[in-house]
């Protein structure tokens, strides 16, 4: 949640909690009488999706080339790239002659050095075609593993059915968010519309009061 967009927790922040097993509950200060949101190591509820969590302002960059087909080393030459110039690959996505990403200008404070940009797509042209977004969302999909693919098909439909085009999905190494990359025009509804596919009669609890 920390790391895909949850913009009051660091994700830094939460290492000892994890390391020490202690519960971390968000809460809204817009609206003090929600219960918030309870983080632990242990599922309080039987919901197959956890949270929505939406990063904007991010760069979809796509790499195609058939040079890279059974070629070790090739996407060790992409990632160098983005090591010298300094810039974070965020969601990685390959295929057997592509890789899609999407860069976080969030390290930048907003926006990546045009400058370290542009020497890093120039020197990804020398040998790929490169085709990018700067106009581009995340929308991160907390869930059970065992649930991934049911879950992805119900996103995809539910998006499909209003116009809306995945540009990009990549399931986490931790097995626990599915990540889709869609236009940032599109990012409110795509949330709402999510929020109403996996959560249709949500009442958000209230804190009790004497």
């Amino acid at each position: 949640m920390a790391f895909f967009g949850a913009e009051i927790l660091h994700p830094l922040s939460m290492k000892p909690a994890m390391d020490y097993n202690i519960p971390v509950r968000v809460r809204n200060s817009y609206n003090v009488s929600a219960m918030g949101t309870l983080i632990s190591a242990t599922r309080k509820n039987d919901l197959a999706v956890t949270s929505l969590v939406e990063k904007s302002h991010v760069t979809l960059v796509d790499i195609k080339s058939t040079a890279m087909l059974n070629v070790p080393g090739f996407m060790a030459k992409v990632f160098n790239i983005f090591d010298e110039e300094e810039i974070s690959v965020d969601v990685v996505a390959t295929s057997e002659v592509s890789i899609s990403m999407t860069l976080d200008p969030s390290q930048f404070g907003g926006a990546i050095p045009e400058e370290h940009y542009t020497n890093a797509i120039n020197r990804l042209k020398e040998f790929a075609d490169v085709s990018t977004n700067s106009n581009m969302c995340l929308v991160s999909i907390i869930c059970k593993t065992t649930h991934s693919a049911e879950i992805l098909g119900r996103a995809g439909i539910k998006l499909s059915q209003a116009g809306i085009t995945i540009e990009m999905a990549s399931i986490g190494a931790s097995k626990v968010n599915l990540t889709l990359v869609i236009k940032e025009e599109d990012a409110k509804m795509a949330v709402k519309l999510l929020h109403d596919e996996f959560y249709p009669n949500y009442q958000e609890p209230r804190m009790k009061t004497n």
